[in-house]
């Protein structure tokens, strides 16, 4: 949702510009964000798959030490799985904010509230993906998976969190410029 916002953002802003380098270079990012909008829908229904996928090997026949054994071992790739597809969440929404510097510069300032929000939005995806990673890695037993994907997805956090005040602090600065 935060990348169709930026995007739309970026359209309307784009009719304000003059300069066609500006006007060109709002297009070329209004593009990106579209390209992250679409990306992310389709990993909404991968995550919902993935989880599915998950609760069915938990609902497997569990009687016999194969059943047992083969229940496990679909427990353990479903989690991963899900681990991942939460993880690709968050590498998509960390893009979008490697533009909203630009975003913010570019924007027009009646449309600058939008940003605000989109930004909001972006940092609950971000934060709602890197929760779905961390339950789903709690029950996993591969160590080595397990600690690559929760360092990838802590930097990732962090550098969200470090992005969110500073984008955040620009925001509060176009919305009151006296303050």
């Amino acid at each position: 949702m935060s990348a169709a916002l930026i995007e739309m953002v970026l359209q309307v802003s784009l009719k304000k510009k003059d300069d066609p380098d500006e006007v060109e270079k709002c297009k070329e990012v209004a593009k990106k964000y579209s390209r992250l909008s679409k990306k992310l829908i389709l990993l909404v229904d991968e995550d919902a798959s993935a989880f599915d996928k998950v609760m069915a090997a938990y609902k497997m026949p569990r009687k016999e030490k194969e059943e047992k054994e083969h229940r496990k071992k679909e427990i353990q790739l479903g989690l991963k799985a899900a681990s991942l597809v939460p993880l690709e969440v968050m590498r998509n929404v960390k893009e979008e904010f490697d533009y909203f510097d630009f975003v913010i510069n570019n924007t027009m300032d009646s449309a600058i509230s939008d940003v605000g929000v989109a930004l909001l939005l972006a940092d609950t995806a971000t934060r709602g993906a890197f929760y779905n990673v961390v339950i789903n890695l709690k029950f996993l037993k591969d160590g080595n998976f397990k600690k690559e994907i929760e360092d990838e997805a802590t930097k990732i956090i962090l550098f969200v969190k470090n992005k969110l005040d500073v984008f955040e602090e620009k925001i509060q600065k176009r919305l009151n410029p006296k303050a």
